[in-house]
This record gives C-alpha cells, sequence and structure tokens, in this order.
C-alpha cells in the first residue's frame, strides 16, 4: 500500500479528537497536505462514488467533490475536498492510480485532502493503515517502486530473492525432516496445542488464510471451525495467541482476481485465496519504526530470534521471497535489514517465522528443513 500522494506529505489535522473552532470534535479521518498535488489510490478497487457537491444542504456537503474506493481489502476509502476527480464511478483502480487533485471544496479552510477510511461501517484511524504517525506536521515522502529487475530470482547484499509466480500457502502438521522442495518456505507465527490425546498440533497468530494439508485428526476437530469453503481462514480474534486479540497485525493478501497487497487487518478479507501474518519491516516504501508500530501490534522480543529468516515481500503489485542469514535479532525491526534492502523497490515486506527451523541448501541442490519438529504451514512459490 502506498500513500495518497507520489511526493511529500504533511499531516495537518490528524484522526481523532480535535478542537475546531473553540468546539470538541472528532474528526473521523486524517488531513493532509501533498507537495505533489495529484491524489493516488492506496488500495486497488472500484470506484464506488466520484461526487462533484453542488447541493449545499447534501448530507456530504462538508466533503466537497469526493471519490470513494470500494477497496479490494473490504473496506471504503473517501478522497475528499478535491479540486478536480480523475475516475468516474464504477472504474477499477489500482495501487498508485490517480484519482483526483487535492483542492479546498465543500467545508474547508485550504488546499488539502481529507482522506478517511470506513470498515463495517465504522471510521477507523486511517494513519494506521497506510502506515505513519497520527501527529501534526509528520512528513513522509511516499516511494515509488524501482523498476523490477529482469531476474525472478538473483542475490543482493547476501540476500536471495525469488519471485512467487505460484505462491500457495498450504496449513500441514508432519515432521519436518521429512520435507524436501526446490521452493518451499515455512511461514507464519504459530502457537502449540496438544490436544486430550495427547497430539501436537498448532494453530496461527495473526491473520491466515490457506489451503488444508495433511492434518493429525486428533487435531482435526480443533480447526474444523475455521475451515470454510474448503480453505482455513483465521483473524486475529480466534487464533492461538490472546496477545493479538483485538489487534490489527499486517497482512500479506492475496485476492481471487489476483491482486496483491499488505494491510493492517485484524480478519482476513472475504476475497482473499491467500493470507499470512508477519513482523512488519518494510511499509510504504519505508523502514517501520520498532516501537511505535511493530510492537503497537503484538509482536514481541521473542518472534526476532532466528539464525536464518524468510520475508515476503510486495514490489509492483508481485510477491517476492526474500531469504537470508540473521546475525542479531537488529536485523529484523532495525536499520541492518534496510540497509540491505531499500534500493530493491519493495513497498511493502513483512517477516515470517524462523523459530529455529529454516531451509538450507543440500549437496543436490535442493532445500530442506534443518529442525525435526512439527510444522505448521508451507509456502510454496
Amino acid at each position: 500500500m502506498l500513500l495518497p500522494y507520489k511526493g511529500e506529505v504533511r499531516v495537518s489535522s490528524p484522526f481523532g479528537w480535535r478542537t475546531l473552532n473553540g468546539k470538541r470534535v472528532y474528526h473521523k479521518g486524517v488531513d493532509l497536505v501533498g507537495t505533489d498535488k495529484t491524489v493516488c489510490a492506496v488500495v486497488g478497487g472500484v470506484v464506488g462514488q466520484s461526487i462533484i457537491i453542488t447541493d449545499p444542504t447534501s448530507r456530504t456537503s462538508e466533503w466537497g467533490n469526493y471519490v470513494r474506493v470500494d477497496g479490494e481489502d473490504g473496506r471504503l476509502y473517501y478522497y475528499c475536498h478535491l479540486a478536480k476527480r480523475l475516475v468516474e464511478r464504477g472504474a477499477k483502480v489500482a495501487v498508485g492510480d490517480a484519482i483526483g487533485i487535492e483542492g479546498s471544496t465543500g467545508k474547508s479552510t485550504g488546499s488539502h485532502l481529507h482522506f478517511e477510511v470506513r470498515e463495517n461501517g465504522k471510521s477507523v484511524d486511517p494513519t494506521a493503515i497506510i502506515g505513519i504517525k497520527n501527529t501534526v506536521g509528520a512528513v513522509r515522502a511516499a516511494k515509488t517502486p524501482a523498476k523490477i529487475p529482469v531476474q525472478t530470482n538473483y542475490s543482493v547484499n547476501g540476500l536471495t530473492i525469488c519471485r512467487a509466480d505460484d505462491f500457495s500457502i498450504e496449513y500441514c502438521d508432519r515432521k519436518k525432516k521429512n520435507i524436501q522442495e526446490d521452493r518451499y518456505i515455512n511461514g507464519g507465527f504459530f502457537g502449540n496445542y496438544k490436544t486430550a490425546s495427547g497430539a501436537l498440533f498448532t494453530l496461527p497468530v495473526g491473520n491466515l488464510v490457506c489451503d488444508i494439508g495433511g492434518v493429525d485428526p486428533a487435531a482435526e476437530q480443533y480447526i474444523k471451525p475455521y475451515i470454510i469453503g474448503g480453505k482455513l481462514r483465521i483473524g486475529c480474534d480466534n487464533n492461538a495467541s490472546a496477545q493479538y486479540h483485538g489487534r490489527k497485525v499486517s497482512t500479506l493478501v492475496k485476492t481471487r482476481s489476483g491482486k496483491v497487497y499488505v494491510a493492517d487487518l485484524s480478519a482476513p478479507p472475504s476475497d482473499a485465496i491467500y493470507a499470512i501474518s508477519g513482523v512488519p519491516t518494510v511499509r510504504n516504501g519505508d523502514d517501520v519504526d520498532y516501537y511505535n508500530y511493530v510492537k503497537a501490534q503484538g509482536w514481541d522480543e521473542s518472534c526476532m530470534y532466528a539464525t536464518y529468516r524468510n520475508w515476503l515481500g510486495v514490489r509492483n503489485g508481485e510477491i517476492w521471497v526474500i531469504s537470508g542469514k540473521t546475525e542479531t535479532k537488529n536485523y529484523i525491526y532495525g536499520m541492518e535489514f534496510w540497509k540491505k534492502i531499500r534500493a530493491e523497490g519493495f513497498t511493502d515486506i513483512i517477516c515470517l517465522d524462523g523459530g529455529g527451523s529454516y531451509m538450507r541448501k543440500t549437496a543436490a541442490g535442493k532445500y530442506a528443513t534443518v529442525e525435526n519438529r512439527r510444522i505448521n504451514n508451507y509456502i510454496t512459490y
């Protein structure tokens, strides 16, 4: 997901309670001012409304001219006070598409964009969705993805980067030492459970939409409530770890239409064919703040220890798998990783669970898991 401008952005009025003309009022969106006045879609979807306000008594007259994008993630995105609309109702838009020009129409005291996001009929904090601080004066440059290299599998700064042309996720419980695949990684963060018979199984933390593989029969009854339409579908409030309940965590989503994006979600969207959560490492083309962003999602340092790491990155609407050896936990949420990857033009990257289970190349050139323990899911690509 990108910011709603191509250039730098300043927050002029944050989301939430504010004082306006001496009155305490609740601001349902965030006011942004861009150096480049072209307003862009932060998520793909369909234009649900494209309105020119001519009636001052209209219920939405205070918004002035506005565009509503019905996002692929199930949310409604409102871009208000536009000087000019560049899309009409029914048009399909992708991330980064120009949809309007910043203006001061409606109830406005100066040129700006009122950016509002609604989920299940309620306004939610848009700054958390686009990954900026909800603070007046915050300035951040919207990054333009770099040109994708010709290679679909290459190395840079000790990291292996591979395009996931056949991306899929499968939940299963079986011994890791039996797995040898060319393109497979372990993904997701999980909690272990034991059934009454003593069988060990796992359920994820965060969000997950995936296929069902070989599951221990003793554990099958425990995941059955979450199998919908042949897929395992679990959100933050019904998974293994209570520390994620009521939270939104960074989740990579692939929809039925093939769209790919990362968003902070409390549950996977209904049109997701695959979704998986991970520690946010790069959002909106920039490094993330561990204490104010990563930790706020519920991730703690216990998620960060591993010898070898796998990340999922999004670049120009495609999924890429990034793998590399880690020296310290700083590699996950500090500057070490960012320095290695920043020139590659990824808009979003999430870090997957290492958990002591990592991949190495065998003499035959295959990848094999090192540790003998039950696994949680495969990501194949």
